[in-house]
């Protein structure tokens, strides 16, 4: 979360009010080595949210962080990382092992509706590719924390299933093609939302109530308006900044087979939420553990190899 958002950091008055906060991003904050003397290592499970989960189980534990002030970081907003398929996997997957470690019952279950929802707009909006990982991801979660133990020792033949979903992604530069752009913003007419809802955004309207291939929607990135992409056969999500985007085509068949899945996939898991909540809160205590982390990652232990001359040995 923000803490202070807007605030003068050439200021020190700007600093020197204390506000509480349940964790720090791991760009500049500083905590106690007794932290991890206690808690352990991080959950291994790479790629997004690390900081988040180890900052909560600190806070639930009552230790503290802090923020080292006069430093800070500069990066591109963080919308305009979220346009790798990667990301949507490995991101979805850790925030939801961190909602059944960290949250009550009554928000996982808002949760695994929210799960729903979001992949319910991305194939409604012709986001097909991003709506599939993003179930797979749900699909890795249910199977519980001893699966993933096991995809680290066949990690290869894991990935190489994401490398192939990854190949119908088309992130490239690209200029926007010749056609009519569709108009974006803006309210959208009462007539048209009701269209919207009962065709499901044009999924069950015939063909010949679609706009000509000529006219093609180009949008923002982070544009999730139902009606910017309603009857288009073609959608292109455009980054101006970075010249870069994607193209989606409208596809009735790949529609309905995500919906009907991510609906069953929903159902089940919040029929085996409470199971899961106790097994991730299990493993944890275990994932979290040095030895843990040099048994799946095959690294020995340094400090009883040591040679003659102190020192380290070539182990990578």
């Amino acid at each position: 979360m923000s803490a202070r958002t807007g605030a003068d950091l050439s200021s020190y008055d700007s600093t020197d009010e204390r506000e509480p906060i349940n964790f720090f991003g791991w760009w500049f904050c500083s905590f106690s080595k007794l932290v991890y003397d206690e808690l352990g290592m991080p959950i291994l499970v790479f790629v997004r949210i690390d900081d988040m989960e180890y900052g909560l189980r600190q806070t639930n534990r009552g230790f503290r962080s802090g923020p080292l002030l006069g430093l800070g970081v500069w990066h591109a907003d963080f919308s305009k990382k979220r346009g790798s398929l990667v990301m949507d996997f490995y991101g979805m997957r850790k925030k939801r092992i961190v909602s059944l470690l960290h949250s009550t019952v009554k928000n996982e279950q808002i949760f695994f509706r929210q799960n729903f929802s979001n992949i319910l707009k991305n194939i409604l909006t012709l986001r097909y590719q991003k709506a599939n990982m993003m179930f797979l991801a749900f699909s890795e979660l249910i199977k519980g924390p001893e699966h993933l133990t096991e995809q680290f020792r066949v990690a290869p033949e894991f990935h190489e299933n994401i490398a192939r979903i990854l190949k119908s992604e088309t992130i490239d530069q690209m200029s926007p093609p010749p056609g009519k752009s569709a108009k974006t913003g803006g309210r959208t007419p009462l007539l048209t939302r009701i269209l919207i809802s009962l065709t499901l955004n044009g999924h069950l309207l015939p063909k010949r109530f679609f706009k000509p291939d000529s006219e093609q929607a180009i949008l923002d990135f982070e544009n999730n308006r139902l009606n910017d992409s309603f009857r288009y056969q073609t959608v292109i999500y455009h980054d101006a900044h970075t010249n870069k985007g994607f193209v989606h085509r409208h596809d009735k068949k790949t529609f309905f087979s995500l919906l009907f899945r991510t609906a069953l996939l929903t159902l089940k898991g919040l029929v085996l939420m409470p199971i899961l909540r106790k097994k991730y809160q299990t493993a944890c205590s275990q994932m979290v553990s040095e030895g843990y982390w040099r048994s799946v990652l095959e690294v020995p232990d340094l400090s009883s190899n040591r040679v003659a001359n102190n020192k380290i040995p070539e182990v990578f």
